[in-house]
């Protein structure tokens, strides 16, 4: 097909036009997310894809987080769409329609090439060049454009996070329930992780230190210790004393 009727598909989207054939039970959001199931934290990441900080995080944060918390299996990272206007949301109905195994690839690139397709004179076109580096057909494209379901379950996915979690700008991050929303530097993310991670994680109680009162368990192996000793020193002074009294009783 045509760049104009590729552009016809995607007018209503792009110039706010509510899709008035969409079903209010449009179909339900799939979870997208990375990292082990049964990591034993969660953080659930909300993002506009025409957001700067969200293409920061993603840029400068997200891979260091990925390669210490979640390819190590301590953290899960699901992502929620939060678009702030029409072509974040047109981007975001790209990044699903590329299925669980090209969604995370297809969200790296749509933030790493944020300046050129968000700002182009034709983001349309951007767009679907993007989708075909992805391995997604034109007509595959065209259909995601189109698909007003899709587009109203991301909208409401974006209203339940504000009025579930509170979330009012991007990106917010809800680690293990607890919303957190800003740039973070990677310091910071790491930090606030790490407290997850903890307490989540059995207590280890820690060695006494020196002038600390050992542990009602380390009291009493002490007391046990010294009860072998001395016992260990009866025992030899028992000895010691038969063999001094036969010697005695030789001489005699």
């Amino acid at each position: 097909m045509t760049r104009y009727k590729v552009c016809a598909a995607t007018l209503l989207i792009l110039l706010g036009v509510p899709a008035a054939q969409a079903q209010e039970s449009g179909a339900a959001l799939g979870e997208m997310a990375i990292g082990r199931a049964d990591a034993p934290v969660t953080v659930v990441e909300y993002a506009s894809l025409t957001c700067p900080h969200c293409a920061r995080f993603h840029a400068d944060v997200l891979p260091r987080i990925k390669t210490a918390y979640i390819d190590t299996g301590k953290v899960r990272l699901v992502f929620r769409d939060f678009p702030f206007d029409r072509l974040a949301l047109a981007g975001a109905m790209l990044a699903r329609c590329g299925g669980a195994e090209r969604h995370s690839g297809l969200l790296d690139v749509l933030f790493r090439q944020q300046q050129s397709w968000a700002r182009a004179q034709d983001p349309v076109a951007e767009l679907m060049q993007i989708g075909k580096l992805a391995g997604l057909s034109e007509q595959k494209v065209q259909a995601c454009f189109s698909d007003a379901a899709l587009e109203q379950s991301i909208v409401r996915s974006r209203r339940l996070g504000e009025q579930t979690y509170k979330v009012t700008s991007v990106p917010s991050f809800l680690i293990d329930g607890q919303l957190v929303s800003g740039g973070l530097l990677y310091e910071d993310f790491a930090r606030l992780l790490d407290a997850a991670i903890a307490k989540q994680s059995p207590a280890n109680p820690a060695p006494a230190r020196s002038g600390e009162a050992p542990s009602e368990d380390e009291g009493i192996a002490s007391t046990a210790n010294l009860l072998l000793a001395g016992g260990a020193v009866l025992a030899a002074a028992a000895a010691v004393a038969v063999f001094l009294s036969r010697r005695k009783s030789g001489a005699g």
